[in-house]
């Protein structure tokens, strides 16, 4: 009776465990188009940086606005000291 049984805890897990598989192969399927997409991308932005001289400075005065914007979203440290 026990064999019996194990057996049918396995087939129950198989039957579980398909629809998973079916899920997982999916999601791998997705990664793969995300990381050509994203592999495209990075491509591209090499080419126009070997293209485009301006291209350097752009990014450049790009980051020091994020920057800028950032530091401006921290709390002080003055404030903090207060505390």
């Amino acid at each position: 009776m026990v064999p019996a049984g194990c057996s049918a805890i396995q087939m129950a897990m198989l039957i579980a465990a398909f629809p998973f598989a079916i899920l997982m192969i999916f999601m791998c399927i997705s990664l793969i188009k995300v990381l050509r997409s994203e592999h495209g991308i990075l491509q591209m932005e090499r080419k126009q940086r070997e293209h485009d001289p301006e291209f350097r400075e752009k990014q450049r005065k790009e980051l020091r606005r994020m920057r800028k914007g950032f530091e401006e979203a921290l709390p002080d440290a003055e404030d903090d000291r207060e505390l």
